[in-house]
């Protein structure tokens, strides 16, 4: 069975780690596992700040999509919602990237149609998707599921 532990980062995030030999690691043979790690995680620009025993049960994987969003709170492991916020954000900004293509597409279409009408519609229509980011709910969200639940792709 593997020794399950949280790590804490000095950017605030949390990572998971199992240790599997020994089946019982001391403190130290974490440690040391923790140390063996340091030069993978200075590479994506981060440093373990502290770490403690835990159990697979106490990360909330329900929320894997907002993995970096993870923190520690008085020992519990969290969603930070400041975090998600940000990750919600960015995953407007890629939703929001091909209907802006295709907005573009519309734009040159009314340009050379000479139809203004058009032309303003679509402007209007990009500047709606370039504020989505910026839109009240996602600052209102209070759990990971309502900032899950916001889109700009319909189904």
């Amino acid at each position: 069975m593997a020794t399950i532990v949280a790590i804490a980062f000095d950017n605030g995030s949390v990572g998971r780690m199992q240790i599997f030999e020994p089946s019982d690691p001391s403190d130290e043979d974490v440690q040391a596992q923790v140390d063996a790690n340091k030069e993978t995680w200075e590479a994506i620009g981060i440093a373990a700040s502290g770490w403690h025993r835990c159990q697979l049960g106490d990360f909330p994987t329900e929320h894997q999509d907002m993995r970096n969003a993870w923190s520690v709170l008085d020992g519990k492991i969290i969603v930070d919602m400041d975090k998600a916020r940000d990750i919600t954000r960015d995953r407007l900004r890629v939703e929001r990237a091909p209907l802006l293509a295709a907005k573009d597409i519309e734009a040159l279409q009314a340009i050379e149609t000479g139809d203004q009408g058009k032309l303003a519609a679509v402007a209007a229509d990009k500047q709606q998707l370039r504020d989505a980011t910026k839109i009240a709910e996602i600052d209102e969200a209070k759990t990971p599921d309502e900032l899950r639940a916001i889109t700009l792709i319909s189904e």
